[in-house]
């Protein structure tokens, strides 16, 4: 995608059916997509916000779960499959010690934040 982003493709172009690229893309493509064109806060500049963007995108439950942290971290890395897979198994495997600072073991802000 990076390359595409560079040569200024545009994420609002639809294909012959009427779909947009990111409609059809699975949840990591639409994560790096969101993140190269710049529609999702930064992860490093200001990890508050990232948090509450990511957590909007599950109704605001004041947590994220893996299935939203996953994609989350491979666009805000900007990795490709393998990294992703990566990330996949890290957070899979380490889920509960992310969490730790919350009674229920879920990733709350003050948990993903460290405070």
């Amino acid at each position: 995608l990076k390359p595409l982003k560079t040569y200024g493709a545009d994420l609002q172009v639809k294909d012959a059916s009427g779909a947009l690229a990111y409609d059809l893309g699975d949840t990591t493509f639409r994560a790096v997509a969101c993140q190269l064109w710049g529609l999702v806060p930064d992860l490093f500049a200001d990890p508050e916000v990232w948090f509450d963007y990511w957590d909007a995108q599950q109704e605001k439950q004041g947590h994220l779960t893996p299935q939203v942290l996953i994609p989350a971290l491979a666009a805000a890395y900007e990795v490709g499959d393998l990294g992703k897979q990566w990330i996949e198994t890290y957070v899979n495997t380490h889920y509960r010690e992310l969490a730790a600072l919350d009674p229920h073991a879920l990733l709350t802000k003050q948990a993903f934040l460290g405070q």
